[in-house]
Parts: C-alpha cells; structure tokens; sequence
C-alpha cells in the first residue's frame, strides 16, 4: 500500500543534501498508510496544518517573500537604496540567478518552500479525495477546499514572483522529480478550477469554529483569490513567446493568447471575476464587513486583533504573535532610531512610500495616514520623542511598533513582531468587483463599489464621494479612477506590482513617479499621462514646522500642505545644521530641496527596464536541483 510521511517536508525540485529518489522512494519510521491519515478529520487535519507551517519558515514568507517582493513602484520604495548593493538591486529590477545580498539563493529559500507547501498540499489533495469521502463527509470537504485555496495561493505567488513555473498538481513520484516550466495559463486554468470547486467546500468566514478566524482558508478569501487571479490572467505580463516558455526567451509585455483570441477572449474571466466577488459583497454585515474606520484596521493589525472572522480581513498569515514569528515591522513600520519605550533596538523604515504619494490624498481622506514624514529619535536613557524624518524618508502611517501591545523585547532576540501580514481584505474585493464592472462596460455598477470604499475613506461624507463619481462619465474615466484609488486605499500593503503588470503600466508609472519626484523638489508641476491630473507642487515648502503634544508621543507637521512663513505658539522650524564655506556650522533651513532628493536616490528606483524584469530570475540552488528548469526573461 502507498505510503506517504506525515509532514513531509519535501524540497523544492529537491535542493537537499539527500537525493531527490532517496527522497521519493524511502519510507520514513513516521510514515502511515494514506488510507489511514486521509480517512479521519483529526489526522487530516494535522497535515492541513503542515502547509501552514511553511509560513513561518526562515527563509520563507517570515523574512523573505513577504518583505523584498512588491516593491519598487509607482507608490512604494526602497527607502535604504544604495548604490552597488545587493538588497537593492533585489527591488530595482536588477536581482542575479546567484543573489546574495537578501539572501535569496538558497536550497532552503523561499522558492523552495513554496513548492515544499504545494507538495503538502498535493498529498493532502490526493488523500482527501481517495479515502476522505468528501461527497459524503463535509468536515473532510472542507479540508479538501482548505488545501485547494491553499495550493492556489501558493502558486500565485510564486507565478507572481517567477512567471512561468512548473506544474505540479499531483504528488512527486520518480517521473516527475525533474520537469520543466508549464506555460502560465496552464496553471492559471487550474487554480481557477480548483477555487470554483473549494468554494462549493469552504464555510463563510464565521460559519463555523473553523473559521472563526482569518487566519483559515474561507469561502470569502477562496472567491476573492479566484476573482485576483482571473483579472491577473485576463492582463498584461511579460510573457515569453507562445512555445517558448523554458528555453531562455526574453518575451514582451503581452496579453495571453487565449486572452487575445482564444477561449479567454471577451469577458469570460471577468465575468468569473465579477461574480465570485458579488458572491462576498452579498455577505456584507454578516461574513464580511469593511471596518468602521481606516485606522482602526491598522491599529488591529499592530494589536494582533485583526483575526477576528467576519470584518475585513479575508485572510492574514498566520504567523504567531506570542511567539513573535515573522518580522513585517522590520521592514514597513515607521523607523525608530534605537532601544526605546517601544522596541529593544532600532528597527523599521527600510521601505516606505515614495515622497509623492502624500499628496496624491484629497483633503478629508483619512487614508492620508499611510504616509508619514516622521520616526522615533534617537533615544535618551532609551525615551524617544517623535521627529521630522528626511523628506526623502516617508514612512507607512498603517504600520507602527508604538502601537504593538508589550513590544519592548521586539529586537532583543531577533526582529520577529509577531504581527500578521493582511494577505486579501474586503476593500480589494469590493475595487477588483468594480475593476471587472468597468472592463464590462458595466458603469453604474463600478460605480456602486467603488462608492463603498469611497464612503470609508471620506467618513461618510455623502456629498464629497457622490460629487467626485458623478464627474466619471465613462470607461476610461472609471479606470483612471480605480488606478488612483487603488494607490490610495492599498499603499504599503505590497499589491501595487501586480496592479501595474496586469494593467500594462508597470514601467510607464514608475517613470511617472520619477518626474513627480523631480518636481516636487523644485516646487514645480507635472501633468500625468496616466490621468491627466496636474500635480501643482508650488505650495509644498520649503520649511517644514512642528509641534509634539503634551506626552510627547504624537506630533503634528505644518508646512507639509502649504507654505508657512510664520511660526506660531509653540512651533519649532526644522533646520540641520551644515559646515559653511566659513568651517562653522549653518542652520539650514529648507526641509524640501533637490539635495534631499537627489537625482541618484531617484534613479535607484530601478536599475533596469521593469518591464524586461517583472519577475526574479529562478536562482541558482533551485536550477542545480532541476537541471530541465531554465531562465527566461533574459536572465
């Protein structure tokens, strides 16, 4: 009778010290029949749980994939970038087969787990459905739809983060340890087979004890990763020629054929997109809710609070927060200088918005708190107080350490925090309902969703949201909408990339954001040929003003907006002090100049074309272990 290990931790196409049939043909002392393991709920699920166990990995989703993909974009950068750096070149579009800066090119890094997680989730499939009587039993359906969406998340991802990878929908025998790419479409078709039918498995967020909380497969997130991955497979892409997928071809930005011409053409993936996102919205106050306010989301998330079934979050990685697994903060949340009241050292910052997108928020969006041009000082007997950071250095509002329960030993040991990274949530679901509207010359009804998450946005200011959708009049208008707002309400949260492949944008917004930055710091302007908006940039600086309240723990800037040239009761005027011609010291007072901002900084967003590198290259640990995998995209 097959065996299969409990738990087995296969590597990736293997890259192991142990040969790849060594692997595949013994049998461990831990081993069980798959009659025996796959017939019971409780041993089931035991292997359901394996999968999840990927994502705490070293090297994994902990402190890898989840922190250095998804960025540098029309919205979000690398705010350590360098020149002649490793981690750099990482996120500008430069990455080598033999990375070693992050690191990523390891046997046991990030692509490698991912394809360890889908071989879990392969034998848990397979077992599932020859000895769980999913038809009849319902717990085991549900675990059966669990390791379906499973598998669809994790080759999404690593198609989002590779291109076009091997297919692997069955478990590994010893005529399949080596195999080359699959064209993407074949695995794209599959995913969305497999979430059609793990929807019909899946219990609504809530339902059951299950899915009490966001950190399990649902139904909500299965329909929303399915409507993700049609409006993705339905875009552009760098795509290598039709047949040539495998042998090096550098391809183009393109449509899918089936997409162009084929059975995908028309609205077919839109339509499946449209209606899996309906299906969540019309659970709206009961197994998905938007929260009440922007901040509250994100105060959730920092308090280990935004698990909680039923309101926005779909789906969050389920690293632990008394164990303090995974280090999101290190990389995202506002900087602070060293040990303080609220971390063991200094830590965060590394990546923040770019200094534009402050001002792409109207007055009165609450979302504005994405972008902060302040961090935690350098500490005294280890206090800091809130200061003015460079203004080449934002900062993202939504993530904080300051607002972490107990965070203090955050740094001790490691930078694990402990906070869950928000995977999918009901806004997306509700912007990608009106995406796939839009695309269907479905305007009223775009309209409709995108008002929804406009509300929240603007708290409830009927007015201000109904006058700003009655000025979009057609399509094209919608999508030049949907292209901001999705900036607005996302930023920091590490989709933009994928927005701005499948829309065919890619290059052409961060070139974008390139020229805003140049004008900004001249208080020039800039028209975008995306929108047609005219940034007026005039009334920002060049000083910059600020003010901490009485507990010294919340500051307030003036000067960002408008130009002050009085300072009131209790302002201080930001100056640094510079060596002048004299050898003395100068207070300088210009917070927004070309010399913050240099032309250096902005190139460093990308050192390539972004559109011949929207994917990391296969690195190479992972291509000695498959010697039919090869590099394409120019790699």
């Amino acid at each position: 009778m097959k065996k299969i290990v409990y738990m087995l931790a296969f590597t990736a196409l293997l890259g192991s010290s142990v040969s790849c049939s060594d692997m595949v043909e013994s049998e461990s002392q831990s081993s069980f029949d798959a009659s025996v393991v796959f017939a019971y709920p409780t041993l089931a699920e035991e292997n359901i749980m394996s999968i999840y166990q990927i994502f705490g990995q070293n090297n994994a989703y902990r402190n890898r994939h989840h922190l250095w993909y998804g960025y540098n974009t029309d919205i979000e950068w690398y705010n350590s970038a360098k020149a002649n750096d490793g981690k750099t070149t990482v996120v500008a579009y430069d990455p080598q087969v033999n990375e070693t800066g992050v690191p990523l090119d390891a046997a046991n890094g990030v692509y490698t787990y991912m394809y360890t997680a889908v071989e879990r989730c392969n034998l848990c499939i397979d077992g599932i459905r020859k000895y769980g009587n999913p038809a009849e039993n319902p717990e085991m359906a549900y675990l059966l739809g669990e390791a379906l969406t499973l598998r669809a998340m994790f080759y999404f991802d690593l198609m989002k983060t590779w291109g076009d990878v091997p297919a692997r929908f069955a478990p590994i025998d010893s005529s399949t340890i080596y195999i080359a790419k699959s064209d993407r479409d074949v695995i794209y078709e599959q995913l969305i087979a497999d979430l059609q039918e793990a929807s019909n498995y899946l219990y609504w967020p809530n339902e059951t004890a299950k899915t009490a909380s966001s950190t399990r497969m649902n139904k909500a997130f299965a329909k929303g990763l399915l409507a993700r991955i049609c409006m993705q497979a339905a875009g552009y892409a760098q795509r290598p020629d039709d047949g040539q997928v495998g042998t090096g071809n550098i391809g183009s930005v393109r449509r899918s054929t089936r997409v162009e011409s084929g059975d995908w053409s028309g609205n077919y993936l839109y339509d499946i997109a449209l209606k899996a996102c309906q299906d969540v919205i019309a659970q709206e106050g009961k197994s998905v809710a938007l929260a009440p306010t922007f901040e509250k989301l994100w105060r959730d998330m920092m308090s280990y609070t935004n698990v909680v079934a039923g309101e926005e979050v779909l789906f969050a990685i389920p690293f632990g927060h008394e164990t303090r697994r995974g280090q999101w903060c290190s990389q995202y949340a506002i900087r602070h200088e060293g040990a303080n009241q609220y971390v063991a050292k200094g830590l965060g910052g590394s990546v923040g918005p770019v200094p534009t997108m402050y001002y792409e928020y109207e007055a009165g969006d609450t979302r504005s708190m994405s972008c902060v041009n302040f961090l935690w000082g350098k500490p005294v007997s280890k206090v800091s107080t809130p200061a003015p950071a460079n203004f080449n250095k934002w900062y993202f509002g939504k993530f904080r350490y300051e607002w972490i329960p107990n965070g203090q030993t955050i740094g001790s040991a490691n930078n694990d925090d402990g906070v869950k990274p928000i995977v999918m949530r009901y806004a997306d679901v509700l912007l990608l309902a009106a995406e796939a509207a839009n695309e269907m010359k479905e305007l009223d009804l775009a309209k409709e969703y995108l008002r929804k998450v406009r509300m929240r946005a603007y708290a409830n200011d009927a007015a201000a949201v109904d006058a700003f959708l009655s000025g979009i009049t057609n399509q094209e208008q919608m999508f030049q909408a949907i292209f901001t707002e999705r900036a607005l309400e996302f930023c920091g949260e590490m989709i933009r990339k994928q927005d701005l492949i499948r829309w065919g944008l890619l290059g052409d917004a961060i070139d974008e954001a390139k020229e805003k930055m140049k004008a900004i710091r001249v208080q020039g302007s800039y028209t975008s040929t995306i929108t047609g908006k005219t940034y007026d940039y005039s009334k920002v600086g060049p000083y910059l003003y600020y003010k901490l309240d009485g507990e010294q723990i919340e500051m307030q800037l003036s000067g960002v907006d408008a130009d002050q040239t009085l300072i009131g009761a209790g302002w201080t005027q930001w100056y640094e002090e510079e060596t002048g011609e004299s050898g003395a010291k100068e207070k300088k007072y210009e917070y927004v100049k070309e010399s913050k901002l240099n032309d250096e900084k902005i190139e460093l967003i990308y050192l390539r074309d972004p559109d011949t590198r929207q994917y990391w290259p296969i690195f190479s640990a992972a291509i000695a272990s498959n010697y039919m995998l090869v590099n394409d995209y120019g790699y």
